[in-house]
């Protein structure tokens, strides 16, 4: 797979134009829910959590109970310039890898909230089979029609950008 360069992922002006979806507190625990009955009901039987920062935490921690793993660590990976709606995507980089000793030799399940172009999916699983985990698997909560492929679990596919209950400002 290649790295996914900033010239890759569009203007502002088209992210600016994207029709936005607001999920809510109670979509995300059916999404998680549905999510904790996929990985159940496959062959698939991790034994640690990696939560990427700060979206793929909340998902992460739900699935956690769900599935019943009390093993969970996260990784910081940053794919857009901020938090704010529509913000400009950026290469993806790691800044908090600290925790992923824990990963050596052990099925890992990789949670996040949503993948879009799939860089950080990408990113993610590069760092964490670096560590010498056994293997990864990517969760998550909302996938872009276009990445499903890419990912081993997902919810909802949503074309338009997502707001989630946790992004929003006051």
């Amino acid at each position: 797979m290649k790295e996914i360069a900033k010239d890759d992922l569009g203007g502002q002006k088209e992210l600016n134009e994207m029709k936005l979806t607001h999920l809510t507190w109670d979509d995300i625990d059916d999404y998680c829910k549905k999510l904790a009955n996929l990985i159940k009901k496959s062959d698939f039987k991790p034994e640690i959590i990696v939560g990427i920062q700060r979206g793929g935490c909340i998902t992460a921690v739900l699935l956690s109970h769900l599935l019943n793993i009390e093993d969970f660590c996260t990784i910081g990976i940053r794919s857009t310039a901020s938090d704010d709606v529509r913000a400009q995507r950026m290469k993806p980089i790691i800044y908090d890898p600290f925790s992923l000793q824990l990963i050596t030799g052990k099925r890992v399940l990789l949670a996040d909230d949503i993948t879009d172009s799939g860089g950080t999916l990408i990113k993610a699983k590069r760092v964490l089979l670096s560590y010498g985990c056994k293997e990864v698997k990517f969760a998550t909560i909302v996938s872009a029609p276009a990445n499903t492929g890419n990912v081993d679990f997902y919810a909802k596919e949503i074309k338009p950008w997502v707001v989630f209950p946790w992004e929003i400002k006051t």
